[in-house]
């Protein structure tokens, strides 16, 4: 059941994250804006998460929201990508200020999910 739980959060978080790129390249952003959005947002919301004690590990909805579908949503591969090919062009300081904003973004918002949730 709970194998079940993780495939379908996941197949709904990975095509969010995939409307939400469209969106993005939709209107003219570059990709990784929309990387840094859907990893900000997937850190508050696990943040909230583990805020309301829904990361039990025998938890449906832990399964379902936290594993699957923030698991399908949020991407490190994708920002580890984006960054080396910034890196390998020559954006330094592009690639710094995208690093430090996902982590910093990452880390802020997953503490305010947290204590918003307590």
């Amino acid at each position: 059941m709970m194998m079940l739980m993780v495939a379908l959060g996941g197949a709904l978080g990975a095509s969010a994250r995939y409307g939400i790129g469209l969106y993005m390249a939709h209107i003219g952003r570059k990709p990784y804006w929309g990387t840094l959005f859907i990893n900000a947002v997937g850190a508050l919301l696990l943040g909230m998460i583990a805020g309301w004690g829904w990361n039990d590990r025998y938890s449906a909805l832990y399964h379902f929201a936290g594993i699957g579908f923030l698991g399908g949503f949020t991407t490190f591969s994708t920002l580890s990508v984006q960054l080396a090919g910034m890196l390998s062009q020559r954006k330094y300081g592009e690639g710094l200020l995208y690093l430090a904003l996902t982590l910093g973004l990452g880390l802020a918002l997953a503490s305010i999910g947290y204590i918003m949730t307590q």
